[in-house]
Parts: structure tokens; sequence; C-alpha cells
């Protein structure tokens, strides 16, 4: 018996021992998770131009996260990869639009944007454990927008309307460049730190629902719009940090 398990532990150890070492000239494939953070430009415009003349907001959108999951297909200079984004701004609560001193209503805003992307990078220097990556990619952006307003009794007697919930969908190309330093984690998996530039704007939104709110009755379907006539738009554009890590299949 004792023999036996020194000779399957004897295999095992062979086994490790000729096992293929990591290297980032090896051609391989392999799955990656990840997330990103930026500062945002959206600010108001999920529903300041919506909101009503002369209405100012106490909070605005400052703060952009995503996470991603994909697979990629990887050489000694070029990687490929096919993945999924989750774009989600902060989710905004309790936001109070007032005219003058007087609270007119509280509103929820909530956007994300589910983003399919492919993207191509280089590899500008590599060695064996690590290596430094220029990337360019493109998604197709598919953005939900929900905003959510409770009245005072000041606001639904100043504007005539009461609770209502706006809801709404979007379409848009995201394209994005950046660089990347990836390095060893451990024998299979690698951690990626970068910073890059998306670039995004959607600008038509159309309405899930029919809606009667601060701009009249809007139909299903109907493209939502500002106080001024202009359409919706919304720019989650601007720089970002993130962190993935890669795993590989030999």
């Amino acid at each position: 018996m004792q023999k036996n398990c020194f000779l399957i532990l004897l295999f095992l150890v062979s086994v490790r021992a000729e096992s293929k070492i990591f290297d980032f000239k090896n051609p391989s494939y392999g799955a990656f998770v990840g997330g990103t953070y930026g500062p945002s430009i959206a600010q108001d415009s999920a529903y300041g131009g919506s909101g009503g003349n002369g209405v100012t907001y106490d909070t605005k959108e400052e703060s952009n996260y995503s996470a991603e999951f994909g697979f990629l297909a990887s050489t000694k200079k070029l990687n490929f990869k096919i993945y999924a984004e989750y774009l989600f701004p902060k989710h905004l609560t309790n936001i109070t639009g007032r005219s003058g001193s007087t609270a007119l209503y509280n509103l929820d805003s909530d956007v994300s944007v589910l983003i399919p992307s492919v993207a191509l990078e280089y590899a500008i220097k590599s060695t064996n454990s690590w290596r430094w990556l220029l990337g360019g990619g493109y998604g197709y952006a598919m953005g939900n927008m929900d905003n959510k307003y409770t009245f005072t009794s000041a606001g639904t007697s100043q504007t005539g309307v009461s609770n209502f919930e706006e809801k709404s969908t979007a379409t848009s190309s995201m394209y994005l460049a950046y660089t990347s330093f990836e390095f060893q984690f451990t024998d299979i998996a690698t951690m990626m730190i970068g910073a890059g530039y998306r670039y995004l704007r959607m600008n038509t939104w159309s309405a899930s629902t029919g809606v009667t709110g601060l701009n009249g009755t809007v139909a299903s379907g109907s493209t939502l719009t500002n106080q001024d006539g202009s359409n919706r738009s919304i720019n989650l554009s601007g720089p970002y940090a993130g962190i993935t890590f890669r795993f590989y299949f030999y």
C-alpha cells in the first residue's frame, strides 16, 4: 500500500515538473473578469433638461463603474478579445428638484448599459512574465434609463403633475482606447492594471411605456425630449482606470 502511494505521488510530481511553464510568448486561450472606475461628465443630463423650467438639483452624476467578462486568444504580439461590459453610472436616489426654495419633487435616476464588445491588443514590450499592451475596441451599447418622480404637494400644485415613472431605452456605438500592464499572478492567471478612454454618447432615448410627465404625454416608442424640444442625450464618455484577472488555458 505504501509502495503504491509512493508511486502515485512520484507520478504526480513528474507530471507537474513536465507541465508547461507560463510564458507570454506561447499562444494560448483564456477567460477574464475585470472592472473599471472613472469620472462621469453626464451630470444631470438624464433628467435635468426635462425636469421643468428653472428647476435646480442638489445631486448630479459624477462616477462611472463597469464590470466585464469575456474570452481572449493570445499570441506573442497580438490579443483578440470578445466580451460583454456592463456600464453602470452611480444610481442616484433622493435627488431634490427645486424651484427657488420650493421642493417640487424627489427623483431616483438609474442608467445602465450592456455593451457586447470586441478589442485588439498589441504588445509593445513583452517578457516571459509581463507585458505592456496597447488596445482598442468597439462595442454595441444597449442602454436602459429609469427616472422615478415623487412629487410634493407644492410640486403637484405648481406643475399639475403627480407621481410618475419614466422608463426608456437607447442604442449607440462605443469606442475605446487603452494601455495596460499585465503580469503573472499565479501559474495560470495574470493581473492587468490599466487606463483608457471610452467614447459613448447615447443621443436618442425611446420611451418603453406611455407616461404623462413634466413634458406632457409621451407614447410608448416615442423619443424622449427636453423642455426645449431637443432629444434627451447622455454622454457616458470619459477616462477610466481598471483591473482585470485573466485565466489562461494551455
